[in-house]
């Protein structure tokens, strides 16, 4: 508590120092910057005790929404295309309380903590080992199968597919908690389709996003200690500024130059001639304009309502209609990802797609302060559905392990409700239909024991 007390002053008395040397930068705007910081200590910190997904869920909105508009405001304003449509000052009252009411909807007491307890989560896998391997070659012979007739089944089994095919990841977090013989292998093996896949189509939010589930997975299980976090992260650091410096010359080169060179190649030749040039402001621009999901959100506030009228809820309903009702007796339900993008922003997409955010399609549906306690009700939402996990944690923890399976979507802050919401629904029936087909056929070796552990 001293520590975190100590460093909240210290960040604290930094920023003022800081705007007293920019005073052009709004006072909501530091506390945008002061909540991100200790947002984040507060993330590496509980790294390795436990699984920090709230934390994470706030650290890549304020990035996003937050940190980079910042940067877009005052240092990166060169964009002719991603440049912030409104002021500071109007644009960040609306993030700051946007961010502060998420985060008490994320920690508000629900009922139980959420946490594991480590040493009983420790004992557990030890007493049903050989079972834990077993449902873990399931869900990894599963998500592998899924992965290879992906691209041959009709397009409305595509996202189920896609889903089921995301359970090698569990399956490998599984047989690394049992310490199987090989453990590394099987992780190895279920990242490397999404490293190739990032590699060959230049698209790399899976293989950071399942990176960082990876992390804390592993942090969680290895009780890692402060060093190895350091690593870990300036690792994971070096990677991310890597991927961005070489990402925008390898797609052009796939999509202009070279198509029918093998990738790989092509992928030697742009790295090599990057590591042999010199870093400028047109990467750190680069950067910040495709960190910043701001740009979508101030231009959304520009738009509604002078020139288009607030959705009061339509897009937020139909995102729930949709992702509990099948296509088939709901044929002209709305495609989630970019659907409404064009309405509320003024912007026609060609060949792309972009997402309002959560954020910018709150204020789009119910303006400043009904967008403010919709963000406060969304992190309730995902507060009330982990203080579920964990109280089955309690006595099964391997549901841990199923987190970014279920939360795959939730905490990525540029994403539409609608894409959100229907990845958690259809992934909570996939688990909820996995842990049936467990019970039948792969129950527990060891009840009597496991309930008195966890008496």
């Amino acid at each position: 508590m001293v520590t975190r007390i100590v460093f909240a002053l210290v960040t604290l008395i930094g920023l003022f120092i800081f705007r007293g040397l920019n005073p052009a930068v709004q006072i909501t705007t530091i506390y945008v910057l002061f909540f991100f910081f200790n947002v984040m200590f507060d993330f590496f910190t509980r790294l390795g005790k436990n699984v920090p997904i709230k934390q994470l869920t706030l650290v890549i909105a304020i990035v996003q929404w937050g940190v980079a508009p910042f940067l877009s405001y005052h240092f990166y304003t060169n964009s002719e295309f991603y440049f912030m449509q409104i002021d500071e000052g109007q644009y960040m009252s609306f993030i700051f309380p946007s961010i502060i009411f998420l985060f008490i909807g994320l920690f508000l007491p629900i009922f139980g903590k959420h946490s594991v307890n480590l040493s009983k989560a420790i004992s557990f896998f030890a007493v049903n080992k050989e079972i834990m391997i077993r449902r873990g070659k399931l869900l990894f012979i599963i998500g592998l199968a899924s992965q290879l007739i992906h691209p041959f089944v009709p397009k409305v089994l595509a996202f189920a597919l896609f889903l089921l095919g995301k359970l090698i990841f569990i399956g490998a977090f599984y047989l690394y908690a049992s310490k199987v013989r090989f453990r590394y292998i099987y992780l190895l093996a279920a990242f490397l389709p999404v490293i190739i896949s990032a590699a060959q189509q230049s698209i790399f939010h899976d293989m950071f996003l399942w990176g960082g589930f990876l992390f804390i997975i592993y942090a969680f299980i290895d009780r890692i200690g402060t060093l190895k976090k350091l690593f870990v992260f300036s690792l994971a650091l070096f990677v991310f500024f890597f991927v961005q410096l070489i990402k925008n010359d390898y797609r052009e080169s796939i999509q202009l130059k070279q198509i029918n060179k093998d990738r790989s190649d092509l992928l030697k030749e742009v790295t090599a001639d990057k590591l042999n040039a010199d870093i400028d402001d047109e990467y750190f621009q680069g950067l910040v304009d495709r960190l910043n999901q701001g740009w979508i959100i101030a231009r959304i506030i520009y738009v509604v309502p002078t020139y288009e009228p607030y959705a009061d809820g339509e897009t937020i309903t139909e995102a729930i209609k949709s992702a509990f009702v099948p296509r088939f007796l709901m044929p002209n339900k709305i495609v989630s990802g970019g659907y409404y993008f064009s309405r509320f922003t003024g912007i026609d997409l060609q060949d792309t797609s972009m997402n309002l955010g959560l954020v910018g399609e709150a204020y789009a549906n119910y303006g400043f302060s009904g967008g403010v306690f919709f963000m406060f009700l969304f992190g309730l939402f995902v507060n009330a559905v982990l203080s579920i996990v964990f109280f089955y944690a309690r006595k099964t923890p391997e549901i841990v392990l199923w987190i970014p399976f279920l939360f795959l979507y939730m905490i990525k802050a540029e994403d539409d409700f609608a894409t959100m919401i229907n990845q958690f629904t259809k992934a909570l029936y996939i688990m909820i239909g996995i842990f049936v087909i467990f019970r039948r056929f792969y129950p527990y070796l060891a009840i009597s024991q496991s309930k008195s552990t966890y008496s």
